[in-house]
């Protein structure tokens, strides 16, 4: 924005917040049936005209907010906080610690477990985008971590696979799923238990040498 005054930059600043704040919000309450530019223009209170204006348009304002951690966790999150010092470890401990992160990672976010149920059951355009950024953030970290691992004679990045995929799951029915398979899907022990489960599968394909 060169040459903007400063309060307009803020003001702008300010909006484009309320804009990408207004997608969530419609998400959690309605699902990605309920978004459209004028639901949005109305959530956030601004004239519709500028999503057009700030986003070019409803689908660039849904990716800006899929790029939000109130979205999806960051890959700096995903690799917590320090991608060298996970790059150093021993392959089985260094996915064992992603897989954790990623789980712990998916249950902070009540916003994410919501679309993740909409995704599965109806897709369109707006999916199809944040599907897109989850993609591509697993395979820039999948990558990242790949040095030792990527002769397996298993394909190890399809059990990463599997267990993201359970990971959506779990979370996903965990609103109205106590207990699963014995597993208590409302406590932290329960989770603890996947979690561990998930890491010693790892452990199964992977090792030391």
């Amino acid at each position: 924005m060169k040459n903007v005054p400063p309060l307009v930059q803020r003001n702008r600043a300010v909006t484009e917040q309320k804009l990408i704040s207004a997608v969530g919000s419609i998400l959690m309450r309605d699902g990605h049936a309920g978004l459209g530019v004028n639901a949005v223009a109305r959530e956030a209170c601004v004239d519709k005209v500028l999503i057009y204006r700030y986003f070019g348009g409803l689908t660039q304002l849904v990716e800006r907010f899929g790029r939000t951690a109130d979205f999806w966790p960051s890959e700096d999150e995903l690799v917590g906080g320090d991608l060298a010092r996970l790059q150093a470890l021993p392959p089985k401990a260094r996915y064992a610690e992603f897989v954790r992160s990623y789980v712990r990672a998916i249950r902070s976010r009540p916003l994410l477990r919501e679309v993740l149920v909409w995704d599965a059951v109806e897709k369109s355009e707006l999916t199809a985008v944040l599907d897109d950024i989850r993609e591509s953030t697993a395979v820039n970290i999948i990558s990242a971590l790949a040095d030792g691992v990527t002769d397996s004679p298993d394909d190890f990045f399809a059990v990463l696979a599997v267990l993201g995929a359970a990971t959506h799951y779990f979370t996903i029915i965990a609103r109205n799923t106590p207990v699963f398979a014995g597993v208590d899907l409302q406590s932290e022990e329960g989770w603890n238990r996947l979690e561990t489960a998930m890491m010693r599968i790892v452990e199964l394909f992977l090792s030391d040498e």
